[in-house]
């Protein structure tokens, strides 16, 4: 009776008060939100390159760097997009966890993201280098990671009913939902759902085709040369004109 009562109004306090924990993941969900595009932006490694590239503009035909050394200043920042990947699975995974006892978590994370995208982009296009280029195998997993946030979100669900809500009496804590909730995201995550798919969806076989390497060419990401340091600015000009042929060719 009043002992449950007590120890849950301390409770109460603990998680919800002005100190509390649910205070504490609310401002965590809105650093995370703002402050990695924020960093991404005011990148200050980018800023002191530009201060070398005014600096070297400055000097003239007074400049002691070498080619190479003059290259890498002038040249774009990196973009690592396998850590982009990263911060917006955490982001996601963090936001469905949490979300069962900070529902704002899902509207701060939401603007996160697309703050996180228009500043990405900003920096993919105006600051970096062209990033290596990645097969659609990264994202394909990263999809398939994605498949983690119904488990997430159910033992989020769990956890917060039954340390959180529950009031210590009889019959208080975790509800049958969310327990089917983490059974179905359990089989959704683990069942081979793209095997499943080609059973329940066939293509077909696939389609072989007779064209030459050179008509075939203008789809290829990458070549050997293009991707070899060695060869790879002769083989940027080549390409560029075997693909202005192609286009003139067929206008």
């Amino acid at each position: 009776g009043d002992v449950y009562k007590r120890q849950y109004q301390r409770r109460v306090h603990g998680y919800w008060g002005k100190k509390g924990m649910v205070i504490a993941i609310t401002d965590l969900f809105i650093s995370n939100a703002w402050l990695t595009p924020f960093l991404t932006f005011v990148d200050f490694g980018y800023f002191f390159r530009l201060y070398q590239r005014y600096s070297t503009k400055k000097q003239g035909n007074d400049c002691l760097l070498t080619q190479e050394q003059a290259n890498a200043i002038f040249e774009g920042i990196e973009f690592d997009i396998a850590q982009r990947y990263a911060n917006i699975i955490k982001t996601m995974l963090f936001t469905a966890f949490y979300c069962p006892v900070v529902p704002l978590a899902t509207l701060i994370s939401a603007c996160g993201l697309i703050l996180t995208y228009w500043v990405d982009k900003y920096v993919l296009l105006r600051r970096a280098k062209e990033p290596p280029a990645l097969s659609g195998e990264l994202s394909m997993e990263m999809t398939e990671v994605l498949e983690y946030i119904l488990p997430a979100f159910a033992i989020g669900n769990i956890v917060f009913e039954q340390f959180l809500l529950s009031s210590g009496e009889k019959g208080a804590g975790t509800d049958i939902i969310s327990w089917v909730t983490f059974a179905v995201g359990i089989i959704n995550a683990f069942l081979p759902m793209g095997w499943l798919n080609e059973k329940l969806f066939p293509t077909g076989e696939e389609q072989t085709t007779n064209e030459t390497y050179n008509q075939a060419r203008r789809n290829f990401e990458e070549e050997y040369d293009r991707e070899n340091p060695a060869t790879r600015d002769e083989a940027a000009k080549e390409y560029t004109a075997f693909m202005k042929g192609y286009q003139a060719a067929n206008m």
